[in-house]
């Protein structure tokens, strides 16, 4: 009974099978060559299958006939200008005299180049006709792309007796972000190019100025460029401008023109700066959901939002941590220095091995170097004292973050002390010797500001940005793309303000948003505490006493970016 059970199973699963191999069949017995249609009938089940098979041949089909049509165009362009080029080929050789082979050369050079030009555009066709190839749409930064294929047409235009120019507007000048495909774009914009020089202009001029977004910030391009083309991703058809200048300046051009700014946003790490600003009336109140939902200490009414969480670190190399362990019998070389502190003890019982190895910013010449320099004499009563053993080490005094990674990187100095965190932490990964500190006794917090200005052109197109920026999607992408600290308080990972509370808790120290920012901008507290600083120091006075108002510090009037300033002892300690 089992035996006929087993052998009625057998045969149900052979006819159910059956179909299949017809279709198997089907396939095996085909010409290769053919992408013809299966023709044969199937079980209902089956159908689906077949379509999708069918469709696909019907796919190979159409880059079938794309190909045969572009090998046909081909054939046909290019017949003509290599029948020239044997022809004057054949020309030369039948010539004694070099100036007959000169002129023969110089009409066979300019054949090669039309066959090579009709060639790149007989490519480009085909690859735009291709029904199945839809090539990704990417970030693109337009100023660089437009530069590039200009460069590429300069001489060709310059032979032909055309003036090619190009004219760039300075606030997008590598900073001019739009969806697209690059090889698109340049043969777009080459083919406009031809066209115009063979129909008589004697004076053609690329320009590019259209805006839908733009950005002012005092933040490295590097640091938010991955942000940038995403947010470009999510929004197609958007050309964002990003414009990059020191916190000084990016106040100074505002308010050059506060009635007209060309920026929908700004952003600035000078967080007294940016406050005066708001303060002032210069920022509109924002309404979108992310934004009025943003805890009320990371922003200032409905105007003036923080947008990272950025410690202010130390950087050391590694060799000279080990030997600096080392005297001082510490097995560990990150024991050597991990608070403000292991500095000052360093400097003091290891002066001459630290002589002119540290380096730190000058709060004479640096808007941020004097709000960090406030900040750790309000955090620690021995700030002084830190002061006066730098400049007893005859520390050397830069305007930049980058300048001391720079030195650092180049072997100059060992220690730089106060540098802004995310930009310290990209730099190291690139330079393994350097290893960054996040002193445990307190760590000042540094939030960068943005706010939208009452008169932005686009001011929805800025609240729109700082809103995703602020959302949770926004703040997991500043997470994973960059080092700045995401502030929301769902996320978490390396460098957040979740991660930097969970291992630091009380020390952390943000700067606070609010009416304490102005009195780093007031005159005579800044002279006071310059004043001091200066003394300290026991460095030589400024030639003249820079200012956080607005105006021009030296370091933005071309003056040095670093001074090594030697001991005085002009007053007793």
């Amino acid at each position: 009974m089992a035996i006929l059970a087993l052998m009625v199973v057998l045969v149900g699963v052979r006819m159910a099978l059956a179909p299949l191999t017809r279709l198997r069949r089907a396939i095996r017995e085909r010409d290769p060559r053919s992408l013809a249609a299966l023709q044969l009938t199937l079980p209902r089940e089956l159908e689906e299958l077949k379509h999708a098979l069918n469709e696909l041949l019907s796919r190979m089909r159409r880059v079938r006939a794309n190909q045969e049509r572009f090998i046909g165009d081909a054939s046909h362009q290019l017949r003509t200008p290599l029948a020239g080029l044997s022809a004057h080929a054949e020309l030369a050789l039948r010539q004694q005299d070099p100036s007959a082979w000169h002129a023969a050369l110089a009409q066979m050079q300019a054949t090669a180049s039309h066959t090579a030009h009709l060639a790149n555009q007989l490519l480009s066709l085909t690859r735009l006709n291709n029904p199945e190839v839809q090539p990704p749409r990417v970030p693109l930064e337009l100023s660089s792309l437009v530069r590039d294929t200009v460069s590429r047409h300069f001489l060709r235009c310059d032979r032909a007796g055309v003036d090619l120019g190009l004219e760039i507007a300075p606030d997008i000048d590598h900073a001019a972000w739009t969806p697209g495909v690059d090889w698109q774009l340049q043969e777009a914009l080459a083919n406009l190019i031809d066209n115009a020089c063979k129909h008589g202009a004697r004076v053609v001029t690329v320009t590019l100025s259209r805006a839908d977004l733009v950005i002012h910030a005092a933040l490295d391009l590097p640091e938010i460029r991955p942000l940038l083309q995403r947010y470009s991703r999510e929004h197609p058809g958007m050309l964002l401008h990003y414009v990059n200048r020191s916190a000084l300046a990016l106040e100074a051009r505002y308010l050059a023109a506060p009635l007209t700014p060309r920026a929908d946003l700004m952003i600035s790490s000078a967080m007294g700066l940016q406050y005066r600003l708001a303060n002032g009336g210069h920022a509109r109140p924002l309404q979108a959901a992310n934004l009025t939902g943003w805890p009320e200490s990371s922003r200032w009414r409905n105007e003036l939002f923080a947008m990272s969480f950025e410690p202010i670190v130390m950087v050391a190399r590694r060799d000279a941590l080990k030997r600096l362990a080392d005297s001082e019998g510490l097995r560990d070389p990150r024991d050597a220095l991990r608070s403000h502190r292991d500095l000052w003890h360093l400097l003091e019982t290891r002066r001459e091995l630290l002589r002119g190895r540290v380096i730190t910013y000058d709060p004479r010449r640096s808007g941020s170097g004097f709000t960090y320099a406030v900040s750790d004499a309000r955090q620690s009563p021995r700030y002084w004292t830190l002061v006066r053993a730098m400049g007893q080490a005859d520390a050397r005094l830069v305007t930049t973050t980058g300048a001391m990674l720079e030195a650092l990187a180049n072997g100059e100095v060992d220690i730089a002390y106060n540098l802004v965190g995310p930009y310290a932490i990209s730099f190291a990964r690139a330079h393994p010797e350097l290893l960054v500190i996040v002193p445990e006794d307190y760590v000042l917090i540094q939030r960068r500001l943005a706010f939208v200005p009452r008169q932005a052109p686009h001011g929805d197109a800025g609240e729109a940005f700082l809103d995703w920026w602020l959302s949770l999607e926004g703040q997991q992408a500043v997470a994973s793309d960059s080092d700045l600290g995401a502030l929301h308080p769902e996320v978490s990972g390396d460098g957040s303000a979740r991660d930097l509370r969970e291992r630091l808790g009380n020390a952390l120290r943000p700067i606070e948003i609010g009416p304490g920012l102005l009195a780093t901008l007031d005159r005579l507290k800044q002279a006071s505490f310059l004043s001091r600083w200066a003394l300290e120091f026991r460095a030589p006075a400024p030639v003249s006493a820079p200012t956080l108002s607005g105006e021009p510090l030296a370091a933005l009037s071309g003056s040095p970016v670093a001074a090594r300033c030697s001991m005085r002892r002009s007053v007793p300690s």
